[in-house]
């Protein structure tokens, strides 16, 4: 009997030493306290494309957004695992202080650095205000604090990702107060702060937008950048109201060469699963390319449907294909919401 409890003794305490030991190998989760979900701010979007998966490539091509590998490159992945901690202790309204010119979305913090990346691949999430020019900000709240004020801006006309975030870029275009966090049934944890403001005349296209949430109850502020590309009002009557906007539905990317005699299929489903289109290419020795199939396929593609479009979005919205082997992008129409797709591969 006493060798029988012994055993129960040492097999409990191994089983201890194995917890342990797994919690200290395992990334740190964070415990607070937010990040911007709509529109997606760039730590909730690396977030969310899996910190793990963000440290390989498959065939040499990056698995997931390339600011966010890059991101991980530059600082692993405890960043993207405390999304909810681009914050400063010390703000207390200081602002410009503590975030200083070119360090504004890692808040002046080296740990986050990889959001300061001047860039124009940063994915862009579609902002569309209602009938009277006003949009709603959703902040996922993992941890709420008491609100002095959510401060918005947006960047000005000119402004390029590629180009240094300075707070001379930016102009003031709301400010929310005496606003508390609620919870959504439709959600596992947290509560969110739904902030309905009107959004600055004029300002459409690719733009950032930059948020500021100061506590009341404390001098810490968290900060917030995302990309975006806002839509003029839906109230407008021009023709240019009644046409598609587009968003991000996935890249196209070539692995490698494909060789001569090789069929690419764009297929195209409804939003019940169903086969609606089917436009293949069949290729050379010259369009099989790795740089070259891609630009290809999306100039068929784009002749061929409306539901979709293959390329690089530019400064005019524009959609348009270039020779490259990861850089174009799929989007979808927002007159085909519900609808996917999938590019097929035939070899001989």
């Amino acid at each position: 009997m006493q060798s029988s409890q012994k055993t129960h003794r040492t097999s409990r305490l191994a089983v201890a030493a194995s917890l342990i030991a797994g919690l200290a190998l395992a990334p740190a989760a964070a415990h607070a306290h937010g990040a911007m979900e709509e529109p997606l701010s760039r730590i909730y979007l690396c977030y969310k494309e899996d910190p793990e998966k963000l440290k390989g490539s498959y065939d040499g091509v990056p698995a997931g957004a390339p600011p966010c590998v890059d991101l991980v490159a530059m600082s692993g992945t405890q960043p993207l695992y405390d999304w909810t901690e681009v914050n400063r202790f010390d703000a207390n309204g200081q602002h410009k202080k503590v975030a200083k010119d070119g360090q504004l979305c890692s808040a002046g913090r080296d740990k986050y650095k990889g959001l300061d990346q001047r860039r124009a691949d940063w994915p862009t999430t579609r902002v569309s205000p209602d009938a009277n020019g006003k949009y709603t900000f959703r902040f996922h709240a993992t941890t709420p604090h008491a609100v002095k004020y959510f401060r918005f801006y947006v960047t000005r006309d000119g402004w390029k990702p590629t180009d240094e975030l300075r707070w001379r870029d930016l102009e003031l275009f709301a400010t929310v107060k005496n606003i508390e966090a609620k919870s959504d049934p439709k959600q596992s944890y947290g509560q969110y702060y739904n902030m309905t403001v009107k959004m600055p005349e004029g300002k459409t296209g690719r733009r950032l937008i930059f948020a500021v949430w100061q506590r009341s109850d404390s001098p810490e502020a968290f900060y917030s950048c995302s990309d975006v590309r806002i839509q003029s009002p839906k109230s407008a009557t021009s023709a240019a109201a009644d046409a598609p906007t587009w968003d991000e539905a996935g890249r196209a990317v070539a692995r490698n060469d494909l060789p001569a005699g090789t069929t690419v299929t764009f297929r195209v489903f409804d939003a019940k699963g169903g086969d609606v289109d089917r436009i293949s290419l069949k290729l050379t020795g010259e369009t099989g390319a790795s740089a070259q199939w891609p630009f290809v396929l999306a100039k068929k593609v784009n002749g061929a449907t409306d539901a979709f479009r293959i390329g690089v979005e530019g400064d005019d919205e524009a959609i348009a294909p270039e020779k490259s082997a990861t850089e174009n992008r799929v989007w979808r129409s927002s007159q085909f919401d519900g609808y996917s797709y999938v590019i097929d591969v035939d070899t001989p």
